[in-house]
């Protein structure tokens, strides 16, 4: 009679390993699901990236990471297990973010790889060999205490754990690029994507505000920006934003005005700003002055002394010269008793 001790031992290994290499990638990876024991096919989608692509859903791709380089080969056959990821905001990438968790080629007769190193594997145990009468042989109790030990060293290991968490952190922006201002309008493309549109281009801010993400709201910005990454297309340029508000004022005439102890604003007409940045030497009550600023969105639920505006310039107004100008007396015709004097 067949021992069944065998595999199921196996089985409960497999289940073993895949559970605890499922557990630590989910700390990796913004997971929203899970793909099992699924025979896929390789493809190449240009000199450096290969993508993963189900055989019972050709519409669906993947991008891992940790695809081994001996299966990066275009049209290999492989059976695969791992978490899928969430696509970031602002990025349009190549196919979804993928977490290998068990890979293993299949040859062409059908049968599963040897597992490599590399692959997730049960451990590198070979099963228990036929006897001469060609029937399956007891595992001793050494074996079996082989088996049910963790093989954890030939799993695949997942990518090192971002600081926040963020799949934007796998992309190395180089912000070096100079500060720069743009003035353009909020865009919604779908869930939580925003864009911002210039007449220069359209570009994918990495910290748009809540308050600011708004479909239609016009906006001025200030901010860095960097090339996309390679392999991965974005809905804009990206844009690291520094300041952003709802209008731009240059060289505007003002007074200061002290309405407490510590809040000092700036009128203009009948309009009042509260500056951010306004040092000391201009808190005089009276002051007038010459300014320059982004002014910043008002939230909904608050109620301000006026609108807050991040200063860029200010400077005291030049004084009026106080001389009177000397009319001269206009000149007219002599009347006609004139002529006689």
């Amino acid at each position: 009679m067949t021992n069944l001790k065998s595999p199921f031992t196996t089985l409960l290994l497999l289940v073993i390993t895949l559970l605890q290499t499922s557990i630590t990638a989910q700390a990796q990876i913004d997971s929203v699901g899970f793909l099992e024991k699924t025979e896929a096919t390789i493809v190449k989608i240009n000199a450096s990236v290969f993508g993963i692509v189900p055989d019972n859903n050709q519409g669906q791709r993947f991008i891992a990471q940790n695809l081994p380089a001996r299966l990066q080969s275009k049209d290999t056959k492989v059976l695969v297990s791992g978490i899928i990821g969430r696509i970031p905001p602002n990025v349009r990438m190549m196919g979804t973010p993928f977490q290998i968790t068990h890979i293993e080629p299949i040859e062409k007769s059908g049968n599963r790889g040897s597992g490599r190193t590399g692959e997730a594997t049960t451990g590198g145990i070979k099963p228990p060999k036929s006897d001469a009468g060609g029937k399956t042989r007891t595992i001793t109790g050494k074996e079996e205490k082989e088996l049910m030990r963790p093989q954890t060293h030939s799993v695949i290991k997942p990518p090192p754990k971002n600081k926040t968490n963020n799949m934007l952190n796998n992309f190395n922006f180089d912000w070096s690029n100079t500060t720069k201002q743009l003035q353009g309008v909020v865009q919604k493309r779908g869930g939580n994507l925003f864009i911002i549109k210039t007449s220069a281009g359209q570009y994918a801010p990495q910290n748009l505000p809540a308050l600011y993400q708004k479909d239609g709201m016009k906006v001025v910005v200030t901010g860095q920006t960097a090339p996309p990454p390679p392999n991965v297309r974005m809905a804009g340029t990206p844009l690291k934003i520094e300041t952003i508000g709802v209008n731009k004022l240059a060289n505007e005439k003002g007074v200061v005005k002290k309405l407490s102890e510590k809040l000092y604003v700036i009128e203009v007409g009948n309009r009042r700003y509260i500056p951010r940045n306004m040092e000391a030497e201009f808190k005089n009550d009276g002051r007038k002055i010459v300014f320059s600023g982004i002014v910043e969105a008002i939230p909904p639920t608050s109620k301000m002394a006026g609108a807050p505006i991040t200063l860029s310039s200010i400077k005291k107004q030049a004084p009026t010269s106080s001389k009177a100008k000397t009319r001269t007396p206009e000149k007219r015709a002599k009347r006609w008793w004139e002529f006689w004097k």
